[in-house]
């Protein structure tokens, strides 16, 4: 589905750093308290009766995307939300299928993909 990565105007202290994402979130989660934005639906979504997903950092989307390439044969697709922000109004999406980074307007609606904790 589509999400909007979450609230507008407001700095979120986030990390681009492998490891970080979980924290990102809980951040994100923690300054715009929505349910209906990227990392809350990660944090919130069980699959495979788990719940300790979260939205990845753009390092650990960067390296998810790069495993979609060279193993999951291309199984994700388009831009993905990262957990990390840009500045106040954007935040990184990775594209799954070329690891191009870019950043977008938090207002924008992209995928968002679960990975879980480790």
């Amino acid at each position: 589905e589509f999400y909007n990565w979450a609230c507008n105007q407001s700095f979120i202290s986030t990390s681009v750093d492998i490891g970080s994402g979980y924290q990102n979130s809980v951040s994100i989660r923690n300054v715009c308290n929505f349910t209906n934005v990227a990392a809350a639906m990660a944090l919130y979504l069980p699959f495979n009766n788990k719940n300790d997903w979260f939205l990845p950092s753009l390092e650990e989307l960067k390296i998810l995307a790069l495993f979609n390439k060279d193993v999951m044969n291309k199984a994700l697709r388009f831009e993905h939300w990262s957990s990390t922000q840009a500045n106040n109004s954007s935040a990184y999406v990775v594209n799954m299928e070329n690891n191009e980074v870019n950043t977008l307007s938090k207002l924008n609606f992209k995928y968002a993909v679960q990975i879980r904790r480790y």
